[in-house]
């Protein structure tokens, strides 16, 4: 049995939790499992992250095009696992799969442009445009702290002046600190 349909069958409840120790199963709960049902359970090869971008992007109206930038990224789609949304089925820690017939759920939200505009990360020059109106604006200020005025620097040629260096405050220790 491949390792993704494994782990389908295990998130399903088609495989039960180990029962011998914490990572295995004892002879008689393997035995008892229906090898047809978890096959039944994953009839197609999991899809990488990638491929499940594509059926994404083209749900919500905006296909991602070989040879141009994507509109639906696998990072995207890795964050909705973070979320809950998808199951990744992978055993391969520097890659993702995920079941097909999940992300056709996920295409069929009818919420679903606001978590991908959740995980989508913002660039330099989306985080100095964000309005105060966008969801993404207020975690980027809980996260990072609000954008200084020189981040728009990366995106356009500077038009300020440099901030003035920190100087160091007199007295060598903290106020409060022992004199030791």
């Amino acid at each position: 049995m491949p390792a993704a349909a494994f782990r389908w069958a295990r998130h399903t409840g088609l495989i039960p939790a180990p029962d011998a120790s914490p990572s295995r199963w004892s002879r008689a709960a393997v035995e008892a499992l229906d090898a047809d049902a978890i096959r039944a359970a994953m009839p197609s090869p999991p899809i990488s992250g990638g491929a499940a971008a594509d059926p994404i992007a083209d749900a919500l109206g905006t296909p991602n095009v070989i040879g141009e930038k994507a509109n639906v990224t696998a990072f995207v789609v890795r964050r909705f696992v973070d979320r809950g949304l998808l199951v990744d089925l992978s055993v391969n820690p520097d890659g993702m799969l995920y079941h097909p017939g999940q992300v056709d759920q996920v295409c069929a939200r009818e919420d679903l442009a606001g978590p991908v505009a959740a995980a989508t990360p913002l660039g330099p020059e989306h985080r100095v445009l964000a309005s105060a109106n966008t969801p993404r604006k207020g975690i980027y200020d809980v996260m990072r702290g609000p954008p200084t005025p020189h981040e728009a620097c990366r995106t356009a040629p500077c038009r300020s002046a440099p901030p003035p260096p920190v100087q160091p405050t007199g007295g060598g220790l903290p106020h409060g600190s022992p004199a030791g």
